[in-house]
């Protein structure tokens, strides 16, 4: 597990916080000034190489190259939405206890 730690000063002393990498996103929390947060991955992050993967494998059977191409366009955009729409990321604000474990 990697930690890392980034400081964030918040000037009107709570904001919302939202994480996106690649166009995975994460839940948007409300955080205020002291609050520590976690950062982890959800299951379909952790599986979406296989999720993209294993469909495009596929595609090898399909005896024409023109549907093969069309199959694989379609599986690409497919795969683009799913990046937007479903949260890849998960934040959440730790409670005093965990904050002093870490």
């Amino acid at each position: 597990m990697n930690h890392q730690h980034i400081q964030i000063n918040l000037q009107d002393g709570a904001a919302r916080l939202q994480a996106s990498q690649f166009g995975i996103k994460s839940n948007e929390i409300k955080v205020k000034n002291g609050d520590t947060v976690e950062l982890t991955s959800t299951w379909i992050s952790r599986f979406s190489f296989l999720l993209i993967m294993i469909p495009m494998l596929f595609t090898i059977f399909i005896p024409s190259i023109k549907y093969r191409i069309i199959a694989i366009i379609c599986l690409s955009v497919f795969n683009i939405v799913c990046m937007v729409l479903i949260e890849g990321f998960h934040l959440k604000v730790l409670a005093e206890e965990s904050r002093k474990e870490n």
